[in-house]
């Protein structure tokens, strides 16, 4: 899980890195959808599938959610005019999630 989580962040990073992205008001309904897909989604319903398409399902579920937070972080950071107030932010959004 951990490195699924890490490779979901390197990716965003990459992307980021590679890719114009529009503006965050843009990138936070994608992930506010694709969090409404994640938890619409039974999990039991991935198990009716044949194991390579399972995985790949779950793979998408579980870490598109995370991969579009980092875009949208990555694109916040890029506009912030203090990295240590954009870091705090997303440290204290990371534990608040956690916590829920």
């Amino acid at each position: 899980m951990f490195a699924g989580v890490l490779l979901s962040v390197y990716l965003a990073i990459e992307t980021a890195r590679h890719v114009r992205l529009p503006h965050p008001r843009r990138l936070y309904p994608v992930l506010l959808g694709l969090l409404a897909v994640t938890w619409v989604v039974p999990q039991d319903s991935l198990l009716s599938l044949s194991p390579v398409p399972r995985f790949l399902a779950a793979v998408a579920l579980a870490f598109a959610p995370i991969f579009m937070a980092n875009l949208v972080f990555a694109q916040r950071f890029r506009e912030s005019a203090s990295s240590t107030t954009a870091f705090a932010a997303n440290l204290l959004g990371a534990i608040v999630g956690g916590m829920i």
